[in-house]
C-alpha cells in the first residue's frame, strides 16, 4: 500500500513539475492585443473593469471568468451553448482573463449563443498585466478573497453581494427558466 501511495505521489509531482515548465511557454499577448483594442483596430472585443461591469449587468446575475487555454473553461462554454439554444438568457457575462484574441475566437467561433458575451476581456489597466493578476484582482473585487482557478463563476444576488458558485450550480440555473438560487 505504501508503495502505491509513493508511486502516486511521484507521478503527481512529475506532472506538476511538467505543468510548471510548460506554463511559461504560453505567451500572454497582453501588450500587443491591448493596443489593438485601444486603437480601435479590433472592434469585436472590449475591455471592461469591475465598475463598468457592475453597471452593465442586471441585479441578479453571474460573472464567469474563463481562459481560452483552459479545457474546463472550453467545456463549460460548450455546455452553456447547448443549454442556451433553448433558453435565451442575458443575466451573465463571460469575462476572459486572457488577451489571446485568436484563442478566444477559436473557442467561441462555433458557439453562436455565447459569442455576443465572449467579447469582454478583463481590463489590464485596472486589473493587472499578468493573467494571474487579473484572476486574483477580479476575485478580490467581487468576493474579497483570492481565486486563481479557471473558470471561476460568481453569482450576484438581489442585494448586490457576490458569492463563488460551482459550474454545476451555474449550468442548473441556465436550465431553469427565470429562477435564481436562494
Amino acid at each position: 500500500m505504501r508503495l502505491v501511495v509513493k508511486l502516486v505521489f511521484l507521478m503527481l509531482t512529475v506532472a506538476a513539475c511538467g505543468l510548471i515548465i510548460i506554463a511559461p511557454a504560453r505567451k500572454e499577448k497582453y501588450f500587443e492585443n491591448h493596443h489593438r483594442i485601444q486603437s480601435g483596430e479590433e472592434t469585436f472585443y472590449q475591455e471592461i473593469n469591475l465598475a463598468e461591469m457592475e453597471n452593465f449587468l442586471p441585479r441578479q446575475s453571474y460573472v464567469v471568468t474563463w481562459a481560452p487555454w483552459c479545457p474546463h473553461s472550453i467545456s463549460l462554454i460548450r455546455q452553456m451553448n447547448q443549454l442556451l439554444r433553448a433558453n435565451e438568457k442575458d443575466d451573465f457575462i463571460l469575462l476572459s482573463t486572457s488577451y489571446d484574441l485568436e484563442a478566444i475566437q477559436r473557442v467561441t467561433r462555433n458557439q453562436a449563443n455565447v459569442k455576443p458575451f465572449s467579447k469582454w476581456i478583463a481590463d489590464g489597466r485596472s486589473l493587472g498585466n499578468q493573467e494571474t493578476d487579473r484572476m486574483k484582482n477580479i476575485s478580490l473585487g467581487l468576493i474579497d478573497s483570492v481565486v486563481t482557478r479557471s473558470p471561476a463563476i460568481y453569482f450576484r444576488d438581489s442585494m448586490g453581494v457576490y458569492q463563488l458558485v460551482t459550474s454545476t450550480h451555474f449550468l442548473r440555473s441556465l436550465r431553469a427558466s427565470d429562477e435564481f438560487p436562494e
